[in-house]
């Protein structure tokens, strides 16, 4: 075999190793990282591509309001395609009908009702809080849900949220409920916001777990939660809550996954921005500080 061929083969082997193969494993596996791990989460939802290896679908669906017309946007260049959004929506607000969810499980979010969906634009301008594009939940009656079943029967859980408490009731930027924990039967939610806090926590019947997440209303926050025996809440890197009594999913109903609000007590909305979710099915704690750093650093916080 001639040296330019040989050097050809090796250029090409990157590209053409599936994520799943050995040929992957050796050679692109730093390439296909998300957020730095090497673990496929559960869902995931973000106006950055985080799964390029593995997912070239679309990020949102926008209607706007002016016509209530609606269309559907990729990434370009690693991010959702911007220009795009506003090109479309002219000088309307806009809201969002679906997030996709990038994993390739199809565990889209969505609003078919107008009323209720979360905005992303007003008078043609997108929505941005520390720079970022994020979604509005007015605390009222906004909220997305997701369109498949929960994925999380039977296993632990983990999740990672970038949000922005701004007000609304005793509630929640991303939800799952109807789940079961060990050992006692309840109800169980990744990030519940108090009225006194910007709070994450996980609970079942009238127990819970709780951490203030940001110390003000007017920055972004990293939210994290890892529920396993014992699960622990954090606060932008740093363990602030454990509670020894929440332990492995156990026994649920196909739970539903939702954003926005408690949707089995309609007077519980969310208000304010929510930029990034990202949920496991597995106990991440081993990586939780690699998968922190890649948000903290792209979100400065």
């Amino acid at each position: 075999m001639g040296m330019r061929k040989l050097l050809l083969i090796l250029f090409l082997l990157p590209v053409i190793a599936s994520a799943q193969s050995p040929m992957y494993k050796l050679i692109g596996k730093k390439n296909c990282q998300i957020l730095d791990s090497d673990s496929l989460p559960t869902s995931i939802y973000s106006f950055r591509q985080l799964n390029s290896c593995r997912y070239s679908g679309n990020c949102v669906t926008v209607r706007r309001q002016s016509d209530s017309a609606t269309s559907t946007f990729a990434f370009i260049n690693g991010f959702v395609d911007t220009a795009g959004i506003k090109s479309f929506i002219g000088s309307s607000d806009a809201y969002v009908k679906y997030f996709y969810d990038q994993t390739g499980h199809g565990d889209t979010m969505t609003q078919t009702i107008i009323a209720s969906q979360p905005k992303i634009a007003t008078a043609g301008a997108l929505l941005y809080k520390g720079g970022h594009l994020c979604i509005q939940f007015d605390g009222i009656n906004d909220y997305l849900v997701k369109i498949n079943g929960s994925r999380f029967e039977d296993e632990n859980c983990s999740f990672f949220a970038v949000s922005n408490r701004t007000g609304g009731t005793d509630f929640a930027p991303i939800v799952a409920e109807g789940l079961y924990f060990n050992p006692s039967p309840g109800q169980a939610m990744f990030l519940r916001n108090t009225t006194i806090s910007r709070a994450s926590a996980a609970t079942y019947g009238t127990s819970y777990i709780q951490a203030d997440v940001g110390s003000t209303t007017t920055n972004l926050s990293l939210a994290t939660g890892i529920f396993y025996y014992p699960s622990f809440l954090v606060s932008d890197g740093t363990s602030t809550a454990t509670g020894s009594s929440v332990g492995v999913i156990t026994n649920s109903a196909n739970p539903s996954v939702s954003m926005g609000a408690y949707l089995r007590a309609s007077t519980n909305f969310y208000a304010g921005q929510l930029c990034e979710a990202i949920l496991y099915n597995t106990d991440r704690r081993t990586e939780r500080t690699t998968i922190e750093a890649n948000i903290k650093s792209y979100y400065g916080l």
